[in-house]
């Protein structure tokens, strides 16, 4: 089921200024929730912390600690700019172009392009937190059977044989030969990047692959 757009995405910026900074920790940890992306968890971790202290200096030391305005000024007004980038994480297509541009009947596929673009970043952090588990649920092993997790068409270069580039990335089989031959070589790439420093890869394409592939460790 794909996410709805909403009609007001950025409203979610006044948030903390309508709740005067209290509200920025609840609506970020709601919001590292619903795209359990690790920079949105990060934020809601340091407001959190700047809640806490607020809250703590309050009724004490208010008119003589400056933590107490550091902490206000980090819900209230770095929380609000911060906010509003919440648009991107959790609508990521509310920007971009109007779904009613693409023609009749192209909505559906539009909707479901940017589901699967959501289910690989979920993919990528679940691999990020807990790599057994992902192991196990085998992202990014297209090539493999009975698989039940569906993670948006991730695939791991350094595991995958040959006619996975070609079938699922639409590479030749010349670029795919080249790019095994050198994984296999190096005994593995350490970074997505690498493909583009030791393959020939056609200008513009690196872009595309780094949505797609992952890297895990040679086993």
């Amino acid at each position: 089921m794909t996410r709805p757009t909403p009609r007001w995405p950025y409203l979610l910026g006044l948030i903390p200024l309508a709740t005067a900074g209290f509200g920025t920790a609840p609506l970020f940890w709601w919001a590292a929730f619903r795209t359990r992306r690790p920079d949105v968890r990060i934020g809601a971790v340091v407001y959190t912390l700047a809640l806490v202290t607020a809250v703590a200096l309050s009724s004490t030391e208010r008119d003589e600690s400056p933590l107490f305005a550091v902490a206000v000024a980090i819900l209230f007004l770095i929380g609000a700019g911060h906010a509003f980038t919440l648009t991107r994480a959790l609508y990521p297509h509310s920007g971009g172009p109007s779904l009613s541009a693409t023609g009749p009947g192209n909505e559906a596929a539009v909707e479901d392009a940017y589901a699967r673009m959501e289910q690989r970043r979920a993919a990528q952090a679940l691999l990020s937190e807990n790599p057994s588990l992902a192991r196990e649920l085998r992202i990014g092993r297209p090539d493999l059977p009975e698989r039940s997790f569906d993670d948006g068409g991730l695939i791991d270069i350094n595991q995958v044989p040959g006619w996975v580039l070609t079938r699922e990335l639409e590479l030749s089989p010349e670029l795919a030969a080249q790019i095994i031959g050198e994984r296999d070589r190096r005994r593995g790439f350490l970074s997505v990047d690498e493909i583009a420093v030791f393959c020939s890869l056609p200008p513009g394409l690196l872009p595309l692959l780094q949505d797609r592939l992952i890297v895990t460790p040679v086993g």
